[in-house]
């Protein structure tokens, strides 16, 4: 009798070790780095699978002029940076002096067709305008909907509000000076830019990617 007691003993000691065993090894797993989800999703109407209108400040171009939207033609001159919304723009100074037309970074360029991409301006473009003259060009403008078709020339857009989305604002502060002529550099910008429409901050890894890009300007100066 004293021998199954002592027998008991021992197997229920053995047993007590081997949960807190267990229990400490769940504890001490490193636990897999997953992207952080942001909640708010208030400033990203428009973006991902929002088929919201986007949200911002309103933008208006300076008075006398017109403005009109067409598909690429690829024919003119390009401004901006992206690869996948491409848009033909024609201003025209009606009035009797120059006039100096500012494109903010941040300016969204909404389709009227919910099932086509809407494009983000991510640097300022500014240009001046001659009484009576009419300027045309080409913009390139990033991706705000990874799931939807990209733009065709046939596509029709009208120009939006400027995005207050503070991860947008910090996308574009990284990608300011670097050069994003480069497809695959193009393609990292993209990538990020389609996190943050769907609401994930951008990792450490991708600033590290971002920071290699190297600055547009770095040719020039050699």
């Amino acid at each position: 009798m004293k021998k199954l007691i002592q027998l008991f003993v021992w197997l229920a000691c053995s047993l007590t070790v081997i949960i807190a065993a267990a229990r400490h090894s769940v504890k001490t797993r490193p636990t897999p780095k997953a992207p952080v989800l942001k909640l708010n999703l208030d400033t990203k109407k428009g973006m991902g699978n929002s088929i919201a209108y986007p949200t911002g400040t309103a933008y208006k171009l300076p008075k006398g002029i017109v403005l009109h939207i067409s598909g690429t033609d690829n024919k003119r001159c390009q401004l901006g940076a992206g690869s996948l919304v491409k848009l033909c723009l024609t201003l025209r100074n009606k009035t009797e002096e120059s006039v100096t037309v500012a494109l903010p970074a941040g300016l969204i360029f909404v389709s009227q067709d919910e099932k086509i991409q809407n494009g983000l301006l991510i640097r300022d473009e500014t240009f001046v305008l001659a009484a009576g003259e009419t300027f045309i060009f080409n913009l390139a403008l990033f991706c705000l909907n990874e799931d939807r078709a990209v733009t065709k020339a046939k596509d029709k857009y009208k120009m939006g509000p400027v995005s207050e989305d503070v991860d947008i604002k910090e996308l574009m502060e990284l990608l300011q000076d670097k050069d994003l002529k480069d497809e695959h550099h193009q393609a990292t910008a993209q990538k990020a830019l389609w996190d943050i429409t769907k609401g994930f901050a951008l990792t450490a890894a991708q600033h590290r990617t971002i920071a290699q890009i190297p600055g547009r300007f770095y040719f020039e100066k050699e």
